[in-house]
């Protein structure tokens, strides 16, 4: 019958039955539903407290218990009823149970969040006694527990049960009260790999699928409350027949779709349309609208199936550009036409679209443009409560997801979603369908996903690697969210030579998981084919319907298919078979997963579509696998970056051996890195960046804000320095844990990019800092982080050893060595693949499949090579081809192009293998000319026509294979010349598109040149151009050339192959007297200890990469042979100085007194090192040192006067520990070398001393008094103690660095120079009455730092991170910026700070002026950070940058403060935001408004009236014209006289005192006002000694009158304008202002005339009235005398209320206080009986508007205003305070005044107001 929406109904199963049995009898039968509010059920809900959910969820769950309470139609005790219970470690009733929505409402709001474990089963048992309390027995009530939880039962490690007993304990009181016959509703929210499906399921009644449920978060409550009200809150789901969802379905009709996919899109709606179960108007209804160009509804709404199939059927296909924002707009206007307003349906807009907004050239908003308009228009369709679900189809890169995120409703992780392409949208529908459409993205345990996994367990796996294929099978299912047999549900199979069921299809967990356990491994031949068969038999047994359910076979396999040499069918007809058998389970609508495993290239990824095949390197890298395809549900075989939860922590290398040019490289590539992650919310990937060279700093913390990373990264500095590598490790470990990142729910990873070993000088060593990289590397793969470890260059201190001991399992994924950082580019392309989550591959197991590189062959045919090489030539074609794993369109794709006199093509673009393979077989030797350009033209055009977009992440390769030059014969017009100036013209043109070009000479033709072959390649050219010596060479250039997956020519310096093809005793170019070695023709480093890792691949490079060999053997050599020894060029690391090995070599070589080399002289390399137990100077005055390093382990003494030890580069003089050196004499040390002095040796200087080489020092050194050390290099001081006596001199050009706990002191009258600069890291500085100038001064880590009575002068920046400063009695200039940040404390007492520019301080940093301190500067910083003054100190902004009051000179904003003493603000805009400033302020008549939040501050009388000196609040301006722009607001005190004057006032003389005098003219603009305050009837006056322009107004602050006439103000003017019409008395109702003249005429006066009028109170002007200025003493006598009754309750709301509006409104404090106590009141009782009746006359009217007038001047009363609002549901919005000051409008919150009564007797107080001209209240 009609309305069917009452008289049919849908049951999910026959549990429900029992439920719906007692609905329907409260009808008598006559419907099949009725009415909640006629239903007697009662609820409790029990809410999960535990620290795991943190406070702002938690808000969140109260939120939704709100939404619940508020959406059930209470009527009596006898309808539903409703009891809170709270637990934690405890457990709480916080309501009993009852009928009362107020108190029900106000009793969840005061809930408490405790924090604490879980307490599960205490908390089910109580909820079961409250049932019984209140007397619910199952019978005549409905009797219902909701559980709502975020984690397992857990009481904590000290409990006497576990987790697991926990739960075991929780079934058991579940399964009491279910006995009872009460429904148990068990709701799990978040991600916790704790709580499973399972245990929710057990816990919830049957059945689980209707009564338990899985929410993402805490912001999909809101929508669960909403569709679980539509059952009573029965169940926890709901059938979608019933919930009255209207959808519009936006669909993209642009031309980029093209008119196959849009058909496909078309479907996509039409499968929609069918899974929406209509009924009648009052349930679904569906819309449809198009966008292209234009804008149009093709299907209004409604509610029938069968008119909107035809409908969609029907809607064209127009092409054209791309409406996104007028689609939104229109959509809107579509649900507001068909009545949805958000509150009794849901309105939900579906937007489906391929790209970014686009209307074309011509038109007037570009594509940013159109999408802000879009932002716009979707924010507004979601203020009005609707829903918007934007999903993007296929890979433009203009349609990002952050784009699709900020469209979409929040949490956007499941409002937006990203499918592949059109074919995938198919699978989407069943998805989002399962939210009713409310959701694009769905939780795994509601999606019927049928998954047979089929197993390989042939021979080739081994016993080993299938256990780990067991366990990635468990990993899987125990991933999967079982809940009934609605849900999920698995099976397992496992195939050899035959095939065997071991688990048919389930959804019980336990009994999967043990099946998996116990299956055995039988090993055999490869039965694929019967494999896929028994697993459609299966699903197909299990009656997998692909119409309700989602069949799913997953096959893993490590080979192709097999069934040995006996076998009837052979490998490739077995393959066949399997394609066959494959095809038909696909034809049957069931999905098909691919999986290969290890280095068999048979199994073809034909098998199945790209998106649901993967090759996995090995059995190791499984485990992942199962981690990423577990959040596809099992669907996917590979998964979107942007909804997999990978942490990552990029551990980036700023040291000094990297260079400010590849810094930028390195930069480019985080930021590359980051353009090609998929951020989506915080449930997706986030970022992280750490820098480290002596000291580590975090730069951008975990974050998935894509544009901040960007603006993050671009602002890392590059700091030169050591390379800590181990504390960077431990400090990305502890970021990954801070962010609390967890390996069980989300996948950590640290990647960590360097170009050199772990160094931080002599101590702690090398290998000790490698040991300790190792461990706390080690440390963090214990905890399940994941550690990626790229070496970028040459250094053969980064070993590929040292690398891989980082990385994690397997290491050939997650390690990788980089040529160079030009190649950074391409790894980004690359490693982006895996979702960032492998480091290579490694190039010897390189997969290059899911690579996006398509590479066009060039190959020459010319005659000069000749058949045989043309035959060598197309075997290296075969052997690339087959090196390339193909899989489809997205993946790698190869052409063929012959060139000879003409060029001809083979094989166009494609990647089928067998297509191409056949191609080359059947290439032809053509011979003929040599018409290169041609073909480098050809080959670019055909990257085009197929699509190639190196912008889309594609990689476009062109590469050239030749044999000689350019040549078209005598007979061709073109000569070789323009033949190859052509050749490159066309090659750069490529490579301007972002085109590859690899060229490979062959052979040794004179014609074709290197600088021919490097001039076309593209850069960087070593890696993109190789030259082999014939042909036969091709067969090794392949294999290297295709482990870069064609993108490159030639492999990284990271391969572990020696092999040499340079002539034997050649030098190294360059590094004359370093000779290859011996040829070791394909030596291997893992079978020789021989290879240092030193690669050389320089320009004419043979193609291979080649390394130098050098011998380790060492002798001992007599001075006598030394000199046919050669020493070591500085740039191989480890060797220079040849101190690698002594002062024992490893043959046994002493080196005491003598030579120690390397043992092979016809190499070349040699070393110099001795020892000495004293070393003395005493003769001669200069001693030189070449490659020499002497070691001192007594004495050094020098006893000759201004002596010179001159040392080379590889030259140097250490102390060791023990030894001394006292300068006793001058000395001078000179040339590149160092002089070192190690911990425990002693080092002082009673004379001057000057370095010209580097100085490390790291023990105690002291500098007499008096005493001169210049230094003219570097300076390191670590763990080490420096004293300078009194009137000592330090200066050093070059930068001075003291790290590792050094102590630095310098005594009084010392002068230090420090012109190079100085850092100071986790060390101690203390300066006495000493003068300091430096370039820069940068303090960090933890560094304290004091002095007192010092000069210092920084002429370029000053900077102090994470330390603690104080300065007592000094001076400091900075001749540039002033940066503190980090927590650091710096403390001025007494002292006086100038610096030229900004001062910055953040991120908690602390400042403290004290004892008249004084701090000048020029701009203002300040975030999250605090000023703390006394009351005689100031901190001033002189704004000297600013070119106008307009000009902002700083922001002092997130919280920080600035409290006590004077802040001064010369001249410019300061801004204000959430910040507190409670110091007395001055603002020049140069300076303009603050802005303080939401309101505009001025300056005020309440800041000025609190200065002790006069002269500074009256100042007169110094000789310029004042003009007060809009909105600012001038206040002269005439309380404040300063000196007197004679005016000629109307003919007479007279003396006047001046208040305040302005030297030019004054101009008040529109807006603008001048506040003349503290009036008396002996007040002074403001002088204008110049002209008046009044275009504001003026307001006079009268203070006490008496009788008489004032002259309050004098001007210029000839003929004296009227201006008291822009005139305002406040505060003296009977007084009148007059302008006269003067007589002559020549000046304007402005005259107050009293009448005898006494003032009583000062007027309400403004906020700062409200904050501080009102006279509480008057107001309660007001109370007091008209409202007696009141009086007492006023008054504890005035010491309440107070305090808290003063906060809030005045310091810029936060709004919570405030909104809780508006709150507080909005429910008053007792206020509001106040409010109805005050006088207790019975008459209300008058009454209200009297004391809502009362309120608002001591209380400030927001509270009131907010209660009066919302009684009449204006919407919440910042509350407006003070004047209206022209031409501000008023507040659209207030556009429609709110009727009020007449006003009453008495009147609101004398003055009060709220603009000029008055307005009503508003």
């Amino acid at each position: 019958s009609t309305p069917a929406g009452s008289h049919s109904a849908r049951i999910n199963d026959y549990d429900n039955l029992e439920i719906h049995a007692l609905k329907v009898s409260k009808t008598c039968g006559l419907t099949t539903g009725v009415d909640c509010n006629v239903l007697p059920v009662d609820t409790v809900f029990v809410l999960d407290q535990s620290g795991s959910i943190g406070a702002a969820n938690f808000a969140k769950l109260k939120a939704y218990v709100a939404a619940r309470i508020n959406l059930i139609p209470f009527s009596s005790a006898t309808g539903p009823r409703v009891a809170i219970l709270g637990f934690h470690t405890t457990v709480a009733v916080h309501c009993d149970m009852r009928s009362d929505k107020v108190s029900l409402l106000a009793c969840i709001d005061q809930m408490p969040y405790p924090a604490g474990w879980t307490n599960t089963p205490e908390a089910i048992k109580q909820s079961g006694a409250e049932l019984a309390r209140a007397g619910c027995d199952g019978t005549a009530r409905i009797c219902v527990i909701e559980l709502v939880t975020d984690g397992e039962p857990n009481l904590g490690p000290t409990n006497a049960l576990n987790p697991t007993q926990l739960e075991t304990l929780s079934l058991q009181h579940a399964t009491t009260e279910k006995e009872k016959g009460t429904i148990i509703n068990a709701v799990g929210v978040g991600t916790s790999t704790g709580l499973t499906s399972g245990f929710l399921g057990s816990v919830a009644s049957t059945p689980a699928g209707s009564h338990s449920a899985r929410i993402n978060d805490y912001d999909n409550l809101e929508i669960h409350a909403l569709k679980v009200s539509k059952t009573c809150g029965l169940t926890t789901g709901v059938d979608c027949n019933v919930l009255p969802v209207d959808t519009v379905f936006v669909l993209d009709q642009s031309g980029s779709i093209g008119a196959a996919n849009f058909a496909k899109l078309k479907a996509y709606v039409a499968a929609r349309i069918n899974l929406i179960p209509f009924s009648s108007a009052t349930g679904p209804r569906v819309a449809i609208l198009g966008f292209h160009t234009t804008v149009a509804v093709h299907c209004d709404m409604r509610s029938d199936k069968v008119s909107l199939l035809a409908c969609i059927d029907q809607m064209p296909y127009p092409a054209g550009w791309t409406n996104t924002p007028e689609a939104i707009k229109q959509s809107g206007a579509e649900l507001a036409r068909a009545g949805c307003d958000g509150t009794a349906r849901i309105c939900v807009i579906e937007l489906v679209t391929d790209g970014e907004p686009n209307l074309g050239p011509t038109n007037a908003l570009n594509p940013t443009q159109l999408e802000t308009l879009s932002l716009q228009h979707a924010t507004t369709e979601k203020e009005k409560g609707t829903i918007i679900n934007a999903v993007g189809v296929g890979t433009s890169t203009g349609l990002t997801s952050g784009f699709l995120g900020s469209v979409a409703s929040t949490p956007a992780g499941s409002h937006s979603a990203r499918i592949d392409d059109y074919d995938n949208l198919n699978r989407h529908a069943m998805q989002v369908s399962k939210t009713c459409g409310l959701d694009t993205a769905i939780n795994c345990d509601i999606l019927p996903v049928d998954t047979v996994f089929v197993v390989d367990q042939s021979g080739s796996i081994g016993a080993t690697n299938f256990v780990k294929l067991k366990e990635y099978v468990a990993a899987r299912i125990k991933a999967m969210p079982f809940s009934s047999g609605s849900g999920p549900r698995a099976a397992v199979i496992g195939f050899h030579t035959t095939v065997e069921v071991y688990c048919q299809i389930s959804s019980d967990s336990s009994s999967l998981l043990n099946c998996v356990n116990q299956m055995p491994y039988p090993e055999g031949w490869t039965n694929t084919p019967e494999a896929i068969q028994a697993a459609g038999a299966e699903l197909a047994r299990a009656g997998c319907d692909p119409l309700q359910r989602i069949c799913v076979i997953e096959v893993i396999t490590d080979g192709r298919p097999n069934l040995g040499p006996t076998n009837a069918l052979n490998p490739d007809q077995l393959q066949a078979q399997s394609l066959e058998y494959g095809s038909s389970e696909k034809a049957k609508g069931y999905r098909i997963n691919a999986v290969g495993v290890g280095g068999d290239k048979g199994l073809s990824p034909r098998f199945t579509t790209a998106r649901h095949w993967a090759r996995i390197d090995d059995y190791d890298n499984l485990e992942l696998h199962a981690k990423k395809v577990s959040k596809t549900c099992g669907l996917d075989a590979v998964v979107d970056c942007g909804v997999l939860p990978v942490d990552i922590v990029f551990v980036v290398d700023q040291s000094g051996s990297i260079g400010a040019a590849n810094f930028a490289k390195l930069k480019a590539y985080l930021l590359k890195r980051i353009a090609l992650i998929s951020f989506s919310s915080a449930s997706g990937p986030r970022v992280a960046v750490l820098g480290f060279a002596f000291s580590v700093n975090l730069y951008c913390d975990m974050r998935f804000d894509k544009a901040s990373l960007l603006t993050c990264i671009d602002q890392i500095p590059y700091t030169e320095g050591g390379t800590n590598t181990p504390e960077a490790i431990k400090q990305a470990g502890a970021e990954l844990t801070r962010a609390g990142c967890d390996p069980a729910a989300r996948i950590c990873l640290i990647e960590l990019i360097t170009d050199g070993e772990p160094d931080l000088g002599a101590t702690p060593s090398k290998d000790q800092l490698r040991t300790l990289s190792v461990q706390y590397a080690t440390a963090e793969k214990a905890k399940g982080h994941l550690v990626n470890s790229v070496g970028v260059g040459n250094s053969a201190g980064l070993t590929l050893a040292f690398l891989e001991e980082l990385a994690s399992t397997p290491v050939a994924s997650h390690s990788a060595r980089i040529d160079n950082y030009d190649n950074l580019d391409n790894y980004a392309q690359k490693v982006s693949r895996s979702c960032g989550l492998d480091g290579g591959p490694a190039p010897t197991t390189l997969d290059c499949s899911g690579i996006g590189v398509d590479i066009v062959f060039a190959i020459d045919q010319s005659g000069s090579i000749g058949a045989p090489n043309f035959e060598k030539v197309k075997a290296y074609l075969t052997k690339r081809i087959n090196m390339m794993t193909f899989d489809s369109a997205s993946g790698p794709r190869m052409a063929v192009l012959g060139f000879s006199t003409s060029n001809r093509w083979y094989c166009r673009l494609q990647f089928d293998s067998a297509s191409l393979l056949s191609c080359v077989a059947g290439m032809p030797f053509t011979g003929g000319w040599t018409n290169t350009p041609e073909a480098i033209r050809e080959a670019g055009a055909e990257l085009t026509r197929a699509g190639c977009d190196p912008t889309a992440n594609r990689f476009c390769v062109v590469e050239v294979v030749t044999d000689g030059e350019p040549n078209l014969g005598t007979s061709s017009a073109l000569s070789k010349a323009d033949l190859e100036a052509r050749s490159l013209q066309y090659g750069a043109e490529l490579k301007a598109k972002k085109f590859i070009i690899n060229s490979v000479g062959v052979g040794g033709g004179t014609g074709l040149t290197d600088y021919f072959l490097g001039t076309l390649a593209s850069e960087p050219t070593d890696s993109h151009w190789a030259r082999l010596d014939d042909f036969s060479r091709l067969d090794v250039f392949a294999e290297a050339a295709g482990r870069t997956c064609g993108v490159d020519a030639t492999p990284s310096a990271g391969y572990k192959h020696c092999a040499g093809y340079v002539s034997s005793g050649n030098d190294l170019p360059g590094y004359g007297g370093v000779r290859m070695a011996p040829l070791l023709a394909q030596l291997v480093c893992d079978q020789s200890d021989l290879c240092l890792g030193y690669t050389y691949k320089g320009s004419g490079s043979p193609g291979i990469v080649t390394t130098v060999w050098l011998k380790t053997q060492w002798d001992c050599v007599p001075d006598a042979k030394w000199n046919s020894y050669q020493k070591p060029p500085r740039q191989i690391r480890g060797f220079a100085g040849g101190q690698a090995a002594c002062p024992a070599g490893p043959s046994g070589c002493g080196c005491t007194g003598t030579r120690c080399a390397f043992a092979n002289p016809t190499a070349g390399v040699g070393a110099f090192i001795a020892t000495a137990a004293t070393f003395s100077f005493a003769t001669g005055t200069h001693q030189s040192f070449a490659a020499y390093s002497l070691r001192i382990t007594q004495k050094l003494e020098i006893l000759v006067a201004n002596a010179v030890m001159d040392l080379d580069q590889d030259s140097s003089i250490e102390l060791q520990s023990g030894s001394s050196m006292a300068l006793a004499v001058a000395a001078t040390f000179s040339g590149a070398g160092t002089f070192r002095a190690l911990a425990g040796s002693a080092l002082s200087f009673a004379a001057k001393a000057v370095f010209n080489v580097a100085m490390d020092i790291r023990t105690a050194m002291t500098v007499n008094d008096n005493v001169e050390m210049l230094m003219a290099n570097s300076v390191l001081m670590a763990t080490s103690t420096v004293s300078l006596g009194r009137n000592s001199k330090w200066n050093n050009s070059h930068k001075t660095r003291m790290a590792s706990g050094t102590v630095f002191s310098a005594a009084a009258g010392a002068a230090l120079d420090f012109t190079g600069g100085l850092e100071v890291a986790a060390s101690t500085v203390s300066m006495v009455t000493t003068r300091i100038t430096a370039s820069t001064w940068v303090m960090s880590s933890a560094s304290t730092f004091t002095s007192s009575g010092s000069l210092y002068a920084i002429s370029s920046h000053f900077t102090a991170t994470s330390c603690a400063m104080q300065f007592s009695g000094d001076t400091v200039a900075v001749n540039g910026t002033f940066n503190v940040s980090n927590s650091t404390n710096v403390t001025l007492e007494n002292s006086t700070v100038t610096t030229s520019s900004t001062v910055t301080a953040t991120e908690s940093a602390v400042m403290r002026l004290t004892s008249s301190t004084t701090f000048v500067m020029s701009k203002l910083t300040m975030s999250l950070s605090s000023v703390f003054m006394t009351s005689t100190s100031v901190m001033s902004v002189d704004g000297a940058s600013a070119t106008s009051a307009a000009t902002q000179v700083g922001s002092i904003t997130s919280s920080s403060v600035i409290t006590g003493g004077l802040f001064r603000l010369k001249k410019g805009l300061m801004r204000i935001a959430q910040a507190q400033l409670a110091s007395r302020m001055l603002l020049s008549p140069a300076a303009t408004a603050i802005s303080v939040g939401h309101h505009r501050r001025v300056l005020l009388k309440s800041d000025l009236s609190s200065y002790t000196s006069g002269a500074e609040v009256c100042a007169a301006n110094s000789g310029s014209d004042v003009t007060l722009e809009s909105n600012t607001y001038a206040n002269y005190d005439t309380s404040c006289n300063y000196s007197a004057a004679t005016w000629n006032v109307a003919g007479t003389t007279s003396d006047y005192s001046i208040t305040s005098e302005i030297s030019g003219n004054l101009e008040v603009r529109s807006g603008a006002l001048l506040v003349l305050s503290a009036v008396t009837s002996a007040s002074g006056a403001l002088f204008i000694n110049g002209s008046l322009s009044l275009n504001g107004n003026i307001e006079i602050w009268v203070t006490s009158v008496g009788t008489g006439t004032i002259t309050l103000m004098r001007w210029t003017e000839a003929n004296c304008t009227d201006i008291t019409s822009q005139v305002t008395l406040d505060n003296c109702t009977s007084c009148t202002v007059s302008v006269v003249a003067s007589d002559p005429s020549e000046s304007c006066y402005l005259q107050v005339v009293f009448s005898n009028v006494t003032s009583t109170v000062q007027a309400v002007h403004n906020v700062t009235a409200v904050c501080g200025r009102y006279d509480t003493t008057w107001f309660m006598a007001q109370i007091q005398a008209y409202y007696p009754t009141a009086y007492d309750y006023i008054t504890d709301l005035t010491s309440e209320c107070g305090p808290i509006i003063f906060k809030h409104y005045c310091l810029g404090g936060t709004t919570a206080d405030a909104n809780a106590l508006c709150t507080a009141l909005m429910n008053d009782a007792t206020l509001q009986s106040v409010f109805a009746n005050p006088d207790g006359d019975g008459d209300s009217d008058s009454a209200l508007y009297s004391l809502l007038v009362l309120l608002l001047i001591p209380i400030g009363l927001a509270a009131f205003a907010v209660y009066h609002h919302k009684k009449r549901k204006v919407p919440d919005a910042p509350l407006y305070f003070g004047p209206q000051l022209a031409p501000n409008p008023v507040p659209a919150l207030y556009a429609s005044p709110i009727p009020l009564s007449p006003v009453p007797t008495p009147p609101p107080p004398p003055g009060y107001r709220f603009a000029p001209p008055p307005v009503p209240l508003q």
